[in-house]
């Protein structure tokens, strides 16, 4: 089972400026063509390298991720964010398994 994904910073600019954000994916070619439309230019994409990963319950959905950046910082990412689908699908033994026990309390 999957425990790990690459993190990128990805620095991008708009009419107000430059500005970056962390985000998760297959190849950074897949996240530049999520990200990029007329208003927003990605102008790099980095990686910050392999980092752990947590699958919980979410407060949005019915599963959250959260990254961990150190001991002390977490990155979360739901569906409404960039990646999300891929984390589904390289998770998804961690995802089925909590959807079960997620059910499970409906079961009784």
């Amino acid at each position: 089972m999957a425990e790990k994904t690459i993190l990128y910073e990805v620095t991008m600019r708009n009419g107000h400026g430059e500005f970056s954000e962390l985000h998760v994916g297959q190849t950074k070619d897949r996240i530049r063509k999520a990200i990029e439309n007329r208003d927003v230019k990605v102008e790099r994409i980095k990686s910050l390298g392999q980092k752990k990963v947590d699958v919980a319950p979410g407060e949005i959905d019915d599963v959250e991720f959260s990254v961990r950046l150190s001991d002390d910082e977490v990155i979360k990412f739901d569906s409404s964010c960039i990646g999300y689908a891929f984390l589904n699908y390289k998770f998804k033994p961690q995802v089925e398994e909590l959807k079960e026990e997620i059910n499970k309390g409906y079961e009784e």
